[in-house]
């Protein structure tokens, strides 16, 4: 039955079989016996051939102290190749490249030895299909993504720690809209990466309320000697469905509104493949090219940006408080001065 393997299949098995750490190295004779386990049957010469490949594409440990040279994966070896497989590196340099636009740059650059040796991976294996992939699959997002805000190494290290071990902050944070930084006690609850952007969620001082504080605009934070108040029901998930990280449209309206508007049928083509929400109601008027739309949605900015994104396409009738807006915007714009 080995014979019928390629060579790819066998270098993979190969992969499998070389333990994670140095310590627990094996020789080639060792790999040999494994490999005709599973069906294989390789002259010494040739899996010795492997192995030097191999070491060119994923950096294997050998251990030449000995005559029987030992073969492992160097200490802390990013990825366990003794459960990885063709597909799993495939989703690893496809993650890569979605991954680079949303986290901060110092989280990728510690995902960097993952992504490389998966790459690696990819390259050497010339005699699969799935090489391929990564030139014919691509994903885009859903919007225009900005570049990611610069963030400080240590700064993202500090209030990292500071969340996983449940401690209280002494920071400087120049918040937007104001001259100068301003000092502060954080009690964090949570962290949200959102695109460009990353929050820290917290308490400040001896407000009970939660708020968002970008990673970006921290100046300064170091552990404080101040007990640290922790938020035992808080739940990131929670926070983010009842509506708390958006900023509202309407202080008037709380938690979800209804959405009444007419749209056009281009819009409409758009909502029926990928609706709203799950209760959405479309139906057709008396004009074949507009739509009548109900649905309930966030009273947050990010749908009413939505809405304003489609310009013409979309007539709000309700919440009168988004039409007056919306009516308000347009008005500006076309004041403005060019």
């Amino acid at each position: 039955m080995g014979t019928n393997y390629t060579a790819l299949f066998r270098q993979i098995e190969i992969l499998r079989a070389i333990p994670d750490k140095p310590d627990r190295s094996i020789s080639a004779e060792t790999i040999q016996t494994v490999l005709e386990g599973k069906g294989f049957s390789v002259q010494i010469r040739t899996l010795q051939r492997d192995l030097k490949a191999l070491t060119k594409q994923f950096g294997l440990n050998c251990d030449k102290s000995t005559n029987k040279y030992k073969w492992s994966f160097k200490d802390k070896s990013p990825i366990n190749f003794e459960t990885m497989d063709t597909p799993t590196a495939l989703t690893w340099v496809l993650a890569r490249d979605q991954l680079s636009g949303l986290l901060p740059k110092i989280a990728t650059e510690q995902l960097s030895e993952y992504f490389e040796t998966a790459q690696n991976y990819i390259d050497g294996l010339t005699q699969n299909s799935l090489v391929d992939w990564t030139k014919r699959v691509t994903a885009l997002p859903n919007g225009k993504y900005l570049v990611p805000a610069k963030i400080d190494d240590g700064m993202w290290w500090n209030l990292s720690l500071a969340l996983l071990e449940g401690y209280a902050l002494d920071v400087v944070y120049h918040k937007r809209g104001e001259q100068e930084p301003k000092s502060y006690l954080i009690h964090p609850y949570g962290m949200i990466i959102r695109h460009s952007v990353s929050y820290l969620v917290g308490s400040v001082n001896d407000y009970q309320g939660v708020a968002h504080f970008a990673f970006h605009r921290f100046l300064k934070a170091t552990k404080s000697t101040q007990v640290y108040r922790p938020l035992p029901n808080f739940n990131i998930q929670d926070h983010i469905a009842a509506g708390e990280f958006g900023v509202k449209v309407s202080d008037q309206l709380s938690g979800d509104v209804q959405l009444r508007a007419t749209i056009k049928k281009e819009l409409a083509q758009t909502l029926q493949e990928t609706p709203l929400s799950l209760n959405q109601e479309l139906m057709l008027t008396d004009n074949s090219e507009i739509y009548d739309l109900i649905v309930s949605v966030p009273n947050d900015q990010q749908t009413f940006m939505w809405i304003l994104s489609h310009g013409s396409q979309i007539n709000v009738i309700e919440p009168i408080e988004w039409r007056e807006k919306i009516h308000d915007h347009a008005k500006a714009i076309l004041s403005a001065s060019i």
